[in-house]
């Protein structure tokens, strides 16, 4: 297996959230849009998937190396000092998908205030194991949730990231794409947020 390692700019930064609404499940999906010139290509665009780690660090404008292999165009990463096992490591990382699941409600140790602007709100109805339904829910079968995306500016990260929190359905009432919200983050990891009015009774019910 053969490949080619070029020069190349950063030209832009992607990150998208996929939501699976039969499982409430989400991941998240990391792009950088590179540019590659040379007496071949003279203006050629490819974008390459990156792990968080490697998204949040890079820089637009920056100059990187692009390794392709040969004859298969999205087989590429983006080179760095770090050997070729682990360049090609961190390829095969980056196109793992890590889901995230409404119950992982993590707590946050260390809070920063802020404002974020709602990308999405998606709707997931979770459903109670057999043995509590008719205990429990006289009838009620389903529990709905919001999976709320949103979008703010991190200073650690010198950007916009996107993440997710969940919340009971209806606790913020008429939320809906474009809203301005109150939330809090881990200023260590931004994308741990919490909607400053969003309910949460479905943790408690664990």
């Amino acid at each position: 297996m053969t490949s080619r390692s070029q020069p190349a700019r950063v030209l832009g930064k992607r990150e998208q959230i996929e939501v699976l609404p039969s499982t409430g499940q989400w991941y998240h999906n990391y792009q950088l849009l590179i540019g590659v010139s040379s007496a071949r290509t003279p203006s050629d665009t490819q974008s390459v998937r990156v792990g968080p780690t490697a998204f949040d660090a890079a820089r637009i404008g920056a100059h990187v190396r692009l390794t392709n292999i040969a004859f298969a165009r999205r087989l590429s990463w983006i080179s760095d000092s770090t050997s070729k096992r682990q360049s090609l490591a961190n390829f095969f990382a980056a196109r793992v998908k890590s889901y995230a699941t409404p119950v992982a409600i993590s707590p946050l140790d260390v809070q920063t205030a802020g404002l974020a602007r709602v990308v999405a709100v998606h709707y997931f109805e979770r459903r109670r194991p057999f043995w509590q339904k008719q205990a429990t829910d006289n009838g009620d079968r389903s529990r709905w949730l919001h999976l709320v995306e949103v979008e703010f500016w991190a200073p650690r990260t010198r950007g916009l990231v996107r993440t997710i929190d969940v919340i009971d359905a209806g606790s913020i009432p008429g939320l809906h794409a474009g809203d301005i919200v109150q939330m809090h983050y881990d200023p260590r990891d931004p994308r741990l947020l919490r909607l400053d009015d969003g309910m949460r009774t479905f943790a408690r019910e664990r």
